[in-house]
């Protein structure tokens, strides 16, 4: 069987008395094939071309051919191509692809034994299937120099001025007044604005370089970082009225303007109160008991009012002043009338009990002499009401309102607890300020949100933006996150201006009342504020947020680890931001359905844990679990302990004031070795700290433990004796010793101090 050459030859000639293949003929109605030959196939006789096996028909790509018969064809054919025909039956025709016809035979010359063929050409496409000619080349146009560091509309101007000569020779025109100056000179100020426009989106895509606050606070909001807005100070106005009279939210009482020149500063009154005579300060006074040179302690949470104030209720502030300067505002929990008993040694009524919140304790001690008392208190904020009516700003997809007045008044979240029921606990999860503006679109009231990602096409919802100068924008939804109003809708804002530092002045400095446009102010005598105003703070810069944001990239914001629970654990705080719980533990717990994150809190300063204390930690560990696990909040796994220790008097030391102190030192206060704080979850009880604990009492001269073992262990003796073999008395990563030696509770732990010679 003959092949094609590996080499290929433009224009080969069949070689002499040599046959070879000229041309195939397809004809795709009857299947078939005829092949010309260069000669004559019978003379002399070449059988192999008359065998269909002789003929391979390869290519294709769906349908592939057989080759049937193979006989001379000499029908309607001229007499010059008598016997040189071979019709080639196929059982099918072929595809829209090549294929190629190979002949073998010993005579056929190599180069012309195959030939390439195609079927259906009745079907192929009407264009030429001669290659296009190639287009005529085109003149090239003159290459452009660039120079990138063209910014500012005097160098586009330059350059364009440049570049015409290049394309027009014929333009020389100058001047300012032609058509084409002028466009030119469009171009080069929009080359500018463009130019403006690229830097400061390139700037403003990255925290580093961003020069606008809304771009920075965008930046640290995907790491969970808000910028704080600042908070409008905080103070409480004391009345004197000769009239009942109920005071709403939004009373102005300012400073005096003493000079033209001088700023007044406004507060506005934060909840309803209702004003009394008998709650003036000159009608209240601590009761006496009957003596002059009585204190109301630091730190009290109860008093007695000298009378029966029978409209004191839950939720009223209460004001303790004193004439050194000292004050105190506490908020009343409960309210208790003692009506006078006659024949009394000592008088003990009538008199009001008022006792208030732990988390407003008195700081200082008030002397009954020296102290006055008013009930007519109302908390006040730094800001002035403003009702502003706006005017919309198309932005891209959005509808933006600017606030004609600023800046923009906000208030901390534990200022807004004061209009609150007594009690009402601080979300810890709440931004550091909120907002004082109320917002009305068409007569609909809109809610704020910190983003609107979360907001549906229908929800009425907004976020407030805040540039470095303080003026504050609306952003309204996009009618898929947020519903976007109509552009044509009034819009309405009532909101305050005001806050900062600026509001934190001193004390008795508020004193003008304004009453609205339909009040009168006879009822009132007098108001001004006793206690400085506190707590007014700044927005936060943009360079701030800057340096110290990035910081929160190590406070993760969802708990995934066991340390992340506990980390989060501790972090819990009370509504004045004492830390609640010392140490907490977590364990991943498979419960045949989900995981359960089980975790054991070690509160701080007590031995057992609340159910204020296990709510509060629920609520901020619920906030940052994994989606589909389970949370269980438990209390630690107190152990209880027996602890006997000997001890030795020094000489001229007594050894029951030494007994006293030791066991004050081991298990007395809040500095004592066995107090709650010291020991958390898995702390060993080491014997040597022990004895040094005990040792450093003074008048020890030497100190001996006789026991260190559980409460009621079954055989105390020998838990001593192991635990003073190896040191200590172990304790597991979920258990915390407890050892609160009071008689009163004798399961929560006991200590025996014994002097030499009276014990076992």
């Amino acid at each position: 069987m003959s092949s094609a050459p590996a080499i290929r030859c433009p224009k080969a000639t069949l070689a002499t008395n040599a046959q070879g293949v000229l041309r195939v003929t397809v004809l795709d109605d009857s299947a078939q094939l005829i092949v010309r030959f260069a000669r004559d196939v019978t003379n002399p006789p070449q059988p192999l071309l008359l065998r269909a096996t002789s003929y391979t028909l390869t290519g294709g790509e769906r349908i592939f051919p057989r080759i049937l018969s193979a006989s001379v064809h000499n029908t309607g054919v001229p007499t010059a191509l008598q016997n040189r025909l071979i019709l080639l039956q196929l059982d099918r025709i072929g595809d829209f692809s090549t294929y190629t016809l190979t002949v073998s035979d010993a005579d056929l010359d190599p180069f012309f034994s195959s030939i390439k063929l195609r079927f259906r050409l009745a079907c192929d496409a009407s264009f030429d299937c001669r290659p296009p000619l190639e287009a005529d080349e085109q003149p090239r146009e003159p290459d452009v120099v660039v120079d990138y560091l063209t910014r500012d509309y005097a160098s586009f101007r330059q350059a364009l001025l440049e570049l015409v000569p290049t394309r027009l020779a014929a333009w020389t025109e100058r001047s300012e007044a032609d058509i084409g100056i002028m466009i030119l000179e469009l171009l080069a100020a929009t080359g500018d604005t463009l130019s403006y426009t690229q830097d400061r989106i390139a700037s403003e895509a990255f925290l580093s370089t961003a020069r606008q606050r809304r771009s920075v606070a965008g930046h640290l909001a995907l790491v969970g970082y808000e910028l704080d807005e600042g908070a409008s100070a905080l103070t409480f106005l004391r009345f004197k009225v000769n009239a009942v009279h109920t005071v709403v939210p939004g009373l102005r009482v300012s400073t005096r303007k003493e000079r033209e020149s001088d700023a007044v500063v406004v507060f506005e009154t934060l909840a309803p109160v209702t004003l009394r005579p008998e709650h003036n300060v000159d009608q209240m006074r601590l009761f006496k008991w009957g003596k002059d040179d009585c204190c109301l302690l630091k730190g009290s949470l109860t008093a007695d009012l000298d009378g029966e104030f029978p409209h004191l209720e839950a939720g009223a502030w209460l004001l303790f002043a004193d004439d050194a300067g000292h004050g105190d505002v506490v908020r009343i929990a409960e309210r208790e009338l003692v009506p006078a008993t006659p024949g009394e040694v000592v008088p003990s009524g009538p008199r009001t009990i008022v006792r208030w919140l732990a988390t407003t304790p008195l700081r200082t001690e008030y002397c009954v002499s020296k102290t006055t008392v008013s009930a007519n208190v109302i908390p006040a904020t730094h800001g002035e009401t403003i009702v502003d009516d706006l005017r919309a700003i198309a932005a891209a997809t959005r509808l933006r309102y600017r606030l004609n007045l600023g800046p923009l008044a906000f208030l901390d979240p534990r200022v807004l607890v004061l209009t609150q029921p007594v009690g009402t606990p601080v979300d810890e999860r709440s931004p550091h300020s909120v907002s004082t503006l109320s917002l009305t679109i068409g007569g609909d009231v809109w809610e704020p949100r910190r983003s609107l990602l979360e907001s549906s096409e229908n929800d009425r919802h907004f976020r407030i933006e805040v540039d470095d100068d303080g003026d504050a924008s609306i952003v309204t939804g996009n009618g898929v996150l947020g519903q976007l109003p109509g552009a044509t809708a009034s819009a309405r804002a009532i909101y305050r201006i005001g806050g900062g530092t600026a509001g934190n002045i001193a004390a008795m400095t508020l004193t003008e009342a304004h009453a609205g446009p339909s009040e009168s102010l006879t009822w009132l005598d007098e108001v001004t504020n006793p206690l400085p105003a506190t707590g007014g703070r700044d927005r936060e810069s943009r360079d701030r947020a800057r340096r110290f944001a990035p910081a929160t990239f190590h406070d993760p914001l969802v708990a995934v680890t066991a340390a992340d629970y506990e980390r989060a654990a501790a972090a819990v705080v009370d509504t004045t931001g004492a830390a609640l719980i010392q140490r907490a533990t977590a364990t991943f717990r498979w419960t045949g359905s989900w995981l359960t994150v089980t975790t054991a809190i070690d509160p701080r300063g007590s031995s057992g844990a609340s159910a204020e204390v296990i709510a509060a930690a629920t609520r901020a560990l619920d906030a940052r679990r994994l989606a589909g696990y389970d949370l269980e909040i438990l209390s630690a796994r107190y152990l209880p302990l027996d602890v006997i220790v000997d001890f030795c008097a020094a000489p001229r030391f007594n050894a029951a004031d030494v007994q006293r102190r030791l066991i004050a030192a081991l298990a007395g206060g809040a500095n004592a070795f066995f107090n709650a704080d010291n020991f958390s979850f898995g702390d060993d009880v080491f014997a040597s700290r022990l004895f040094a604990a005990a040792m450093s009492v003074a008048g020890v001269e030497s100190a001996r433990i006789r026991r260190l073992a559980l409460l009621h262990a079954a055989n105390p003796n020998a838990d001593t004796a192991r635990n003073l073999q190896q040191g200590f008395l172990a304790v597991g990563g979920d258990q915390v010793i407890l050892l609160d030696n009071d008689r009163n509770h004798p399961e929560r732990g006991a200590l025996q101090v014994v002097p030499a010679g009276r014990g076992a």
